[in-house]
């Protein structure tokens, strides 16, 4: 089978990788990457789980063992993981997927895609000055997916998205990733401490704020948390965190990732989706060749982590209500039930569907926990 990959991102590179090792000729798209991204860049510890091959990329990374979680009204309580998130640079990560990719076979081309179209007997690619066929194209190109647009219409997101916006802070002093919520909109700051800076940002739906006022309130963090760190060097980013729902596959192509809106509404979230996601197609790819993986690939999803990104999706607003936040951390701070449960949301753990349950398990055994 001849695959196109369209963005050599996370979710694309992984694809990428496990197709060329299953023997498929696959070529990546892609004129950007490896490039650092505004994001966290933590990746939990389920995504190592699920995908053993991934383990040796852990040296690369920068463990983070706990969270601090600030409410808006102050409360904070400190959260211990069963089993720390590992924080990379964006540009490194995408570098070490990318460059498996390529050493299992996958072609990258620096090449930008304008469009795609398909048909019964595959896809064509229009590159700006050629063109090319390939019997399926997986898009893995982000927030502004030209393979979703080109093919369904529209861009990623939905309702539930986030803008966020921030800083790559070089010398910041931070061990623990840090979680403040915010109290005038459902949304949420981070320092997130990487091998060589640390991402801090905030992020708040959609239409929320503008880009120069969520700049705004990270330097207000900075110089409230971390004193003199207006010295250091920094470097602006802001991007978008596409959630919602709808088609991720069609006939001849699917979507992974960002692209297919692949985000945990409640934690921001990505990394583990756009590899569960980039996985499970590639593995369907292999199983029903072209015409029979988005079906495959479809009903694995919605079965998957994309239900589970849906149900998120619902809860998040009520959720990140100030009073609901409050009270949480409150909990938290004097219940080790509830830190754990929080913990294992943090880790990506604690299935959505099932925490209805759990949260009435913990309320009916009573407050004996506490401390």
């Amino acid at each position: 089978m001849d695959v196109a990959v369209v963005g050599a991102g996370p979710a694309g590179s992984f694809c990428a990788w496990r197709l060329a090792r299953a023997g498929h000729r696959v070529t990546l798209y892609d004129p950007t990457h490896p490039r650092e991204k505004p994001c966290g860049g933590g990746v939990t510890p389920g995504a190592f789980a699920r995908w053993p091959e991934l383990e040796e990329l852990r040296a690369a990374a920068r463990p983070a063992h706990a969270v601090r979680m600030i409410a808006p009204r102050g409360g904070e309580v400190s959260v211990a993981l069963a089993r720390p998130i590992e924080i990379f640079s964006r540009r490194v990560l995408d570098s070490l997927l990318l460059e498996r990719a390529r050493k299992a076979g996958a072609e990258l081309r620096a090449l930008r895609v304008r469009r795609v179209s398909t048909n019964a007997d595959g896809v064509t690619l229009d590159l700006g000055g050629e063109r090319a066929r390939h019997d399926f194209a997986v898009g893995a190109d982000g927030a502004s997916s030209i393979v979703r647009r080109s093919l369904l219409g529209e861009r990623p997101g939905g309702g539930a998205s986030y803008a966020t916006a921030g800083f790559h802070v070089f010398g910041l002093a931070e061990r623990d990733v840090v979680v403040e919520f915010t109290a005038d909109f459902a949304g949420y700051l981070w320092v997130f401490p990487r091998p060589d800076h640390a991402s801090v940002g905030i992020a708040a739906p959609v239409g929320r704020a503008n880009g120069a006022e969520l700049r705004a309130r990270v330097l207000e963090l900075l110089a409230r948390r971390y004193p003199g760190s207006d010295s250091l060097a920094r470097e602006p980013y802001a991007a978008s965190i596409p959630v919602g729902a709808g088609p991720i596959a069609g006939n001849r192509f699917a979507l992974v990732g960002d692209a297919a809106n692949a985000n945990d509404a409640i934690t921001g979230e990505g990394i583990q989706h756009a590899l569960d996601s980039g996985g499970l197609l590639a593995d369907a790819l292999s199983e029903a060749g072209a015409e029979g993986a988005p079906a495959l690939y479809t009903e694995r999803w919605q079965a998957g982590a994309g239900g589970e990104l849906a149900a998120c999706a619902r809860l998040a607003r009520r959720l990140y209500r100030p009073r609901t936040v409050d009270f949480a951390v409150a909990l938290a701070a004097r219940s080790r039930r509830a830190r754990r449960l929080m913990a294992d949301m943090l880790i990506a753990a604690q299935p959505y569907r099932g925490l209805g349950r759990r949260m009435l398990g913990d309320a009916l055994r009573g407050p004996r926990d506490s401390l």
